[in-house]
């Protein structure tokens, strides 16, 4: 009866080894499953990453060429400012000048006395004209220079 015994409780150790090692299977089958899919999120998002370093890389790319684009635009606006400017001062003293010849010839004139009254009324329209002119390139001038970038930009697009 003792060898019953024995082998009574050896069978159910067995049992007990056989039914762990079945727990264990199905554990180790989950954990492989979850290996597996810890895998294919891994390489997911590996793709992800690499897909964002592109864009990334992309847009580091555009605002490059963008932040050159406008240094070029300013550069452009600052040298046609420049030379609007400077013609604008050429036109005022060619005016003036051909303001200051007109006067000299006038005043030298032989009829002076008698046209003296004219030559007032053509000096006063010849100022008239000048500060107009002068008005008018001052108004463009501070146009231009206080013109808002951005439009100007999307007016050249």
């Amino acid at each position: 009866m003792a060898a019953d015994e024995k082998y009574h409780q050896l069978d159910v150790k067995i049992n007990l080894v056989e039914r762990d090692i079945e727990q264990l299977t199905k554990v180790d089958d989950k954990f492989e499953e979850s290996c597996n899919k810890l895998n294919e999120v891994s390489i997911k998002l590996a793709q992800m990453i690499s897909l964002h370093e592109q864009r990334h890389e992309q847009h580091e790319l555009v605002e490059t060429e963008l932040k050159e684009d406008i240094k070029e635009l300013h550069s452009r606006i600052t040298t046609v400012t420049r030379e609007l400017h400077d013609r604008m001062d050429e036109v005022e003293n060619n005016i003036t000048n051909k303001i200051d010849a007109l006067r000299r010839e006038l005043l030298s004139h032989e009829q002076r006395d008698r046209e003296r009254n004219k030559l007032g009324d053509v000096l006063r329209e010849i100022d008239k004209y000048k500060f107009l002119i002068l008005g008018g390139a001052i108004v463009v001038g501070w146009i231009l220079g206080n013109i808002n970038l951005s439009v100007l930009s999307s007016l050249m697009k």
